[in-house]
Parts: C-alpha cells; structure tokens; sequence
C-alpha cells in the first residue's frame, strides 16, 4: 500500500474540560474518498481542524506525506492541502472568477494558463453562467460551490497523488442535483488520486461516493470500511441512536440507509 497522506498518531485533546481524544491514531490514504460519519459532537469538524493545524493537540502528532504538519512551510503545504469549511465568512464584492483566481495565486501562470485553469474550474462546478456574478447576491449553494472550485485551484499544480482535500460538510447547502456533481467531483479527484476526506450526514451520499467509510461517536472510532462493513443496523444504532432499515438499491447496487 502507499504511504499515508495524512495521518493522525496518538492524538489526545479536551475541549471544555471534555476529553474528546485520547491516545487517537487514524491514516488516510492517496486514491481513496473517505467519509467521516458520526452525529453532532461525535468529534469530526475537531478531528479536521486538529488536522489542519487549527488545532493543537495535548499530546501525539500529526504528519502530512511523512513530514510534522508543524514542519511545512504555510504557502508549501498550501499548494497540496486544502480545506472547504462549513461556512465562509467573505465580505467583499468578488465576482466568482475573481474569487476563484484567489486560489490561483500561489501558481506561477501566465496569463493564458491562468484563465484555461480558471475555464477549467468554471465548467466542472456549472459555474460558467454565474462568472461575472457578484459572489455577495448569490444564494447559500452557489456560494459553496465558488469556495469548492476556489480551493480546487489551490491545488491546481500539485500531483494528484500529493493533493489532500478536507471537505467538511460539503453538500450541506446544495440541492440535490449539486450534492451529487459535488460528491462526484470528490470521487473523480481520489481517483486520480488525491486523498479526499469528507465529513458527511448523508449516510446514502457516503455509500454511494465513498470508497472507504469511518464512523465516530465521542471522539473514537466505532467501523472503518466499506459502506457494507460499516453502515450496519448495530453501528447505526450505536452512533446515531437509531434503528436503521439497510438495503441495496436495486439499480446501483449499493447500500442505501432508512
């Protein structure tokens, strides 16, 4: 197997006086879309932002490609690691190409190559129609998918073997026709080979898009696998604290949660 991309080594950490990890190990891998599963406070936006370095840990270490987060050079690591947050806060009046092109900055294009890269990103978030768009008047969803193509353009130039993505709720506000261009755009980028770790409630989203799912309640790891090992009634109930129906979608044969 490959050398992790992202791994989590004997992480403690309390919150509130609430220990939240203790003594936490957890890899992630190139070529895979991995879904972070777990209800409210199970501990999965804390586990990105302990990854990310927005965080600090009581103890244990965190390594991106087998260097200490804490070693790389922020505009370094910036070209490889990217993350889409919840919400984001912007109160200027960028149109969404130049939003966009903020997530370019790092690369050394000429002009040519930046509007092809910027071209690029446009179309694979159905974005072309809203280039000119003041990125303030635009609804919730929309907005979500300018921040997902500008981080994508962070990492333009890296090798997709090298790129990581932490995508923390990232089809909270699409409608279902985004959700899903969203989850495959996710799904075609581990393909090529980035390590893309997405926090999801969708369990039906995770099955179906995710190759490799973990499910958290209170800070520890309850399943790690596929959607067949890990969304079972007993992990369901276990995590959620409900009696789920599994089943098997009859045309895409894979597993659906009710």
């Amino acid at each position: 197997m490959n050398q992790a991309s992202l791994a989590l080594q004997d992480i403690s950490f309390s919150y509130a006086e609430r220990h939240l990890f203790e003594q936490f190990s957890l890899k992630f891998w190139p070529n895979q879309h991995c879904a972070i599963l777990g209800a409210n406070g199970a501990g999965k936006s804390s586990l990105f932002q302990l990854a990310s370095g927005v965080l600090s840990p009581v103890e244990g270490q965190v390594h991106i490609h087998q260097r200490l987060l804490s070693q790389w050079p922020s505009t370094e690591l910036a070209r490889c690691f990217t993350v889409l947050p919840q919400q984001s806060s912007l109160s200027f009046g960028f149109s969404v190409s130049e939003l966009i092109l903020l997530g370019l900055q790092n690369h050394k294009f000429s002009r040519q190559q930046q509007q092809l890269a910027l071209n690029q990103l446009l179309n694979d978030s159905d974005l072309n129609h809203l280039a000119q768009q003041n990125y303030l008047k635009l609804s919730g969803g929309e907005k979500q998918r300018c921040h997902f193509a500008r981080i994508q353009a962070q990492i333009f130039e890296c090798k997709p073997s090298q790129q990581i993505l932490l995508l923390d709720e990232p089809t909270a506000s699409l409608d279902i026709a985004h959700q899903h261009q969203l989850m495959r755009s996710a799904q075609n980028r581990s393909e090529q080979g980035a390590c893309v770790i997405s926090i999801v409630h969708d369990l039906n989203l995770a099955a179906r898009y995710c190759q490799r799912l973990i499910l958290m309640h209170q800070g520890r790891v309850i399943a790690d696998g596929s959607a067949e090992q890990v969304l079972t009634q007993d992990n369901i109930h276990e995590a959620f604290g409900y009696k789920a129906m599994i089943h098997t979608h009859p045309q895409l044969g894979c597993i659906m949660v009710t």
